[in-house]
């Protein structure tokens, strides 16, 4: 009897794991319905009220399916979006929580070096107290993965890393300086 209910609970689990990539089609739908949308926005724009409510709507529908299919081949696309959006509305906890999980489960993902860079000037301009911790690893590692970055970048990054205990604000005006 023991090995009975193992074995339905083994097969349960081997069940639930590889059905983790499959998207279903209800929740794919809305989301190229909210896409569609999107692009039409730039025609005909919403009301802020209109706006803000689609907009959480359209985060909760990413939300759901990345969710219930994380492996999924958009789940790291899902995941940048959720990010951007979240951080446009000023939700910085989901905005961060999203794209640290992004970095973590998805280091082939294409767009990785912006989101990088993101997080980092998240944690140094926008998380308060700052996280100079964040902003060092995440800038660390954007410079780590990206060798063909322009000097110029490459420049202002090194310069920030070493004077991470100078504000964000403060940085830019005492670069400014240095520049003028």
């Amino acid at each position: 009897m023991k090995k009975l209910v193992l074995g339905i609970i083994l097969c349960g689990a081997l069940f639930s794991c590889s059905n983790n990539a499959k998207l279903d089609e209800a929740i794919e739908l809305q989301i190229v319905a909210y896409e569609d949308s999107l692009a039409n926005l730039v025609r005909n724009p919403l009301s802020h009220e209109q706006s803000e409510s689609f907009l959480d709507n359209y985060l909760e529908v990413l939300e759901k399916a990345v969710k219930q299919a994380p492996k999924n081949d958009q789940a790291a696309t899902y995941m940048d979006r959720i990010h951007m959006l979240a951080s446009a509305k000023r939700d910085l906890d989901k905005s961060l929580k999203f794209a640290v999980r992004l970095i973590e489960e998805f280091p082939e993902y294409a767009n990785r070096p912006m989101v990088l860079k993101s997080l980092a000037y998240m944690y140094d301009a926008e998380v308060q107290p700052r996280d100079t911790n964040s902003v060092k690893k995440y800038y660390s590692l954007y410079l780590e993965e990206n060798s063909g970055i322009d000097v110029d970048e490459r420049d202002m990054i090194d310069k920030r890393l070493l004077m991470l205990h100078i504000p964000f604000d403060k940085f830019l005006i005492l670069e400014r300086q240095l520049v003028e």
